[in-house]
């Protein structure tokens, strides 16, 4: 038949469902399944990479945008009133990055 439905408890040593979270006569929380460790060890490690990859994204942004071709030019407000990005080769005004010259 596989597995029992019972098991006794590690507290009281009653019979409990194998389906309890705690032992209905003394209280005593049951153990959780092993896939329970596993799922929050598992999304433990994601939530961990994804929070150190957006810490090493936002230390190299710098560095990203120049090798997607761009060039950082100054983004003081006087510089960025000058309006939309045109073909007068003005900056940007959200970023002040300057298409890469290819001449």
């Amino acid at each position: 038949m596989g597995r029992q439905l019972v098991r006794s408890c590690s507290a009281c040593g009653n019979d409990v469902s194998r389906h309890s979270p705690f032992c209905r006569h003394c209280g005593h929380p049951q153990a959780a399944p092993l896939i329970v460790w596993l799922l929050a060890l598992f999304l433990l490690v994601l939530l961990a990479s994804y929070v150190a990859f957006t810490i090493y994204c936002m230390c190299n942004v710098q560095e990203m945008r120049v090798s997607a071709g761009y060039v950082v030019q100054d983004a003081s407000p006087a510089h960025v009133a000058h309006g939309p990005v045109g073909g007068d080769g003005q900056a940007s005004p959200q970023t002040g990055l300057l298409p890469e010259s290819t001449d």
